[in-house]
């Protein structure tokens, strides 16, 4: 059995990540608390919102961003990545 950890992240209003991505890794992202706001792909041209009980699912190699869609709330939320 692979055990992959658990992060929870706690993101400040308004943050946001620099795109990145996790190279052969998979990411899935469930959103505990707040909105978060999602941009993917070779320009982030993709974008999509979560809300708490959201899963975001990223696939290996796909550059990405994470956002915090508040200026006002923190947002929560867990990461699993694969291998």
């Amino acid at each position: 059995m692979i055990r992959s950890p658990t992060i929870r992240s706690w993101v400040a209003p308004g943050a946001a990540t620099g795109a990145h991505h996790h190279g052969p890794q998979e990411t899935i992202l469930y959103v505990i608390e707040g909105h978060a706001r999602y941009r993917w792909g070779d320009r982030l041209e993709n974008e999509l919102e979560a809300g708490p009980g959201d899963f975001v699912f990223i696939p290996a190699h796909v550059v990405h961003q994470e956002i915090n869609a508040s200026d006002e709330e923190p947002t929560v939320w867990a990461v699993v990545r694969s291998g």
